[in-house]
């Protein structure tokens, strides 16, 4: 790849050979970046010549500069130009590595989004959303599963699915979010993406106390993203932070901006109350700072021939009031000491700021008080003994600690209307601090803004990208799946999953064939390798009868001009960034509407058809795939796993689930690493007070724990009696299961999975939870007394349970026998 068309005279020229970076800086105020790989420090050299410089041979002329070594460069060289400064907050050509920035008038010239160019970035995005048909959407997490008994398992219900999906996405954080609006070019018959790769880093900015911002990271899944290339420094330094809707209402009541309250932390509009001076280091600390204030108060009035006030404002002469630069400590007296409040020392200064706000337009008092408590202290003086002053109470700052604040004392002229300047005031900061709730909001803007597009939202095997969304970005997950389903739904009426989509349609399922539909394989077969022209028929629209039988061609996805950097992908080394995979979701969608000449005004009007309950591909809309295990889908529509037409087919189970969970047992307890043999023996032995062996299936869940799936529900029952009996019970068998061995039906799995305990094993978070007392043997109220009632079962006299056929049990072991996935007990 030569860059020589790339170098004009006057260029500057940034090498980094270590961090495999390349910097191009044009005359005047326009960049480029080329390359992708890691910030760092810019050393420039000036270009006065056309150098030749190549990636292949790093050949170069005369003072040119050689590059050699480079794993892959042609593969990371990209071009993007920006008009603007160069360098952003990092520095130029010189200076720190920052990303670039562009003007207002200018494109923004990254794929890469950061907090350095994120306020562009996002007002570009704004507008290709506002033209767009659709737009794609994929995450990056630091963690996946955070138990292996978490895992999707075949006994698995959509409820108990979804709460293992909520605590995923309740531990684990988000590293990258991946967004992909796409635009339908109807002159020149092809697809435009704009893809952008947001790096997101969980980030206080406001320095409240919030909940913890602290998260999970799987091993596995850093290995994952070191593997294809991910910046975490980029990630952790530059990732741009973000509040949930729920995080911000919350940051809002801390900082007072609640409609129709004050909008002071400790407010100069609300004092909390008097507070009583039960300890004399108190009443010290009060009466010192009463003194200077007063002092400090006198000194103003007594010179105050050297200001006065006009229009409201304030008017300095060349004398200002004298301006203390030392901040003094007020000592406590000896006597308060024993029992004064800890830290009882405070900061004064006193200044004339000549800045823009109102309050540095008047004299003033700073304080710095290192609680909360001196400062409800202060304003309580200002309030009893200082009528024409006003405390206004801000948070400090910096990396100071939340606790510490910084009250100014302002002093207000008889000449001006006290409630006015309140006001005013209050106005000025309550500017300020929606500044900085806006400015913390951050990466939630680019959802909000997806939002209010209305454009149907596209991504593949999303249900874990959705959970997280809402957890990041709207609010706490909901505690049921019909919950998160009608919340998600009120922000996004229209999601398609692809996953489900190329499963679930008879064409799509018959193009794919056989093989798998994880992202980069589908991408690879219909949008890269497929060829020009094809063949295929099938049903689609849920049967209604529609055949394709005709010749079709592939649809063009090009990526816009200032987005090279995707363009024309086909290496690996992109895929798993979540721009690229926001992209090939996109595309893999747009390629599937083609093959089922879904066109682009019926994309757009998608949200529609499906608000109105349509059939046709609007069918396909709000069904989200449940992972591959169970072949399970949520409906958004009714909050529950998805059945009949709706439901995929799959070789196990049938396209209708209907698994009895009150055949269902859990197992724990047993020695760790026992296979589904040793698990069976176990049971046996259990069963061998009454030498009765039912039909079951084993299905290990981890290393200590199984499910036991019994054909009837009455050997369930039998079974959890028969368990609780092993305490009592002087059996030799029976005595030969574990002590540890516990036993509980499926409810108590469900309980587990609604927990937020993180223990490597699930025997441990049993325990924890004393599963086994919470959901005990069940009492002979519901299938055991229906049987009864109807001669299935006989209730012998010394209260066992027994059944009247035996042969029923040989007869379902008969046929159960040849089932090669799971053994028979």
């Amino acid at each position: 790849m030569c860059l020589r068309p790339w170098l004009r005279p006057g260029c500057t020229l940034s090498v980094l050979p270590r961090l495999h970076r390349l910097v191009l800086l044009e005359p005047g105020s326009h960049c480029g970046i080329l390359s992708r790989g890691y910030s760092g420090l810019l050393s420039g050299t000036r270009v006065t010549r056309d150098l030749g410089l190549r990636d292949g041979d790093g050949g170069c002329g005369d003072g040119g500069i050689r590059v050699t070594g480079w794993d892959g460069v042609e593969r990371g060289l990209q071009r993007r130009w920006v008009s603007g400064r160069a360098g952003g907050k990092g520095g130029g050509g010189g200076g720190g590595g920052g990303e670039a920035t562009s003007g207002a008038a200018g494109l923004i010239s990254m794929a890469n989004v950061t907090r350095r160019n994120f306020a562009e970035s996002l007002e570009q995005l704004k507008g290709q959303l506002s033209g767009a048909d659709f737009v794609a959407v994929d995450l990056e997490m630091t963690g996946v599963e955070s138990t292996k008994w978490r895992r999707n398992l075949e006994l698995d219900s959509y409820e108990t699915r979804y709460q293992n999906l909520k605590h995923s996405a309740e531990k684990f954080a988000v590293w990258q979010c991946g967004v992909c609006p796409f635009k339908w070019n109807a002159e020149q018959k092809k697809w435009v993406a704009y893809p952008y790769n947001f790096f997101v880093f969980p980030r206080n900015e406001l320095q409240l106390e919030l909940p913890s911002r602290g998260f999970f990271a799987q091993t596995t899944s850093l290995e994952f993203l070191t593997k294809h290339r991910f910046d975490f420094n980029a990630c952790i330094y530059d990732g741009i932070s973000y509040l949930s809707h729920e995080q911000e209402a919350a940051a809002r009541g801390l900082l007072g901006l609640v409609d129709g309250k004050g909008v002071f932390p400790s407010g100069v509009h609300s004092h909390g109350g008097d507070v009583p001076l039960t300890r004399s280091g108190d009443a010290a600390f009060v009466e010192k700072i009463r003194s200077q204030i007063a002092k400090w108060r006198d000194e103003l009035l007594y010179n105050r021939q050297k200001w006065q006030v006009t229009n409201e404002n304030l008017v300095f002469p060349s004398v200002p009031v004298q301006s203390v630069s030392n901040s003094p400590r007020i000592p406590l007296p000896a006597d308060a000491a024993p029992d004064a409040t800890p830290n009882h020392a405070v900061t004064i200064k006193r200044d004339i700021d000549v800045g823009p706000s109102l309050g540095s337009l008047r004299p003033s008092l700073t304080l710095d008080v290192t609680s909360h408590y001196q400062a409800r202290l202060v304003k309580q003086v200002i309030k009893t003994h200082f009528p024409d002053l006003i405390a206004v109470v801000n948070a400090k700052g910096g990396n100071a600690p939340p606790e510490r604040s910084r009250i100014r004392v302002i002093f207000v002229s008889p000449k001006e209307d006290m409630a006015k300047v309140l006001q005013e005031l209050a106005d000025e900061e309550r500017g300020v601090l929606e500044a900085r709730i806006s400015h913390a909001v951050g990466f939630r803007k680019v959802l909000d803004a997806i939002v209010a597009s209305g454009l149907p939202v596209v991504g593949h095997n999303c249900i874990l990208d959705m959970t997280h969304i809402h957890s990041k970005f709207l609010g706490s997950l909901p505690a049921t799946a019909a919950d998160f389903s009608s919340s998600l739904q009120g922000h996004f009426p229209c999601i398609v999953d692809t996953k489900y989509l190329l499963r679930a349609e008879p064409t799509l399922r018959g193009i794919l064939a056989s093989r798998s539909t994880s992202l980069a394989v589908v991408f690879t077969h219909i949008c890269q390798g497929f060829a020009d022209k094809a063949v295929a028929s099938g049903r689609f629209y849920f049967g209604k009868g529609k055949i394709l039988n005709n010749a079709f061609t592939k649809v063009a996805v090009e990526v816009a001009e200032e987005f090279q950097r995707y363009g024309g992908a086909k290496d690996t080394g992109l895929k798993h960034e979540a721009g690229f995979d926001a992209y090939m979701t996109g595309s893999v969608f747009a390629q599937a509407c083609h093959l089922l000449q879904v066109d682009a005004a019926t994309i757009q009007r998608l949200p529609e058809a499906v608000k109105l309950g349509e059939q046709g591909f609007a069918s396909y809309a709000n069904l989200l795939a449940l992972g591959w295990v169970g072949n399970m889908v949520l409906d958004l529509t009714t909050g529950k796993e998805a059945t009949g037409v709706k439901a995929l087919r799959g070789p196990t189970p049938p396209a209708d689930r209907h698994l009895e969970h009150s055949t269902v047992a859990l197992v724990w307890g047993f020695p760790s690493g026992s296979n589904e043999a040793e698990v069976r023996l176990i049971v046996q032995r259990v069963f061998n007070a009454e030498r009765k062996f039912p039909p079951a299936d084993i299905t290990i869940v981890d290393e200590s724990s199984a499910f036991v799936h019994f054909k009837d529900p009455r050997h369930m029952h039998q079974f959890l009696r028969l368990m609780q009996g092993t305490r009592t019970v002087s059996e030799p068998a029976v005595n030969s299961v574990p002590a540890s061995f516990r036993a509980a039906p499926y409810q108590a799995y469900e309980h587990l999975c609604r927990s937020p305990l993180t223990s490597e094993r699930l025997a441990e978070s049993a325990d924890i939870l004393q599963l086994e007392r919470i959901y005990p043997q069940p009492t002979p109220v519901d299938a055991i007394v229906h049987d009864i009632l109807h001669g299935k079962v006989r209730n012998d006299t010394d209260g066992t349970v027994s059944l009247d056929e035996p042969h029923e049990v040989e007869d379902a072991k008969e046929e159960t026998e040849g089932d090669s996935r799971i053994g028979v007990l």
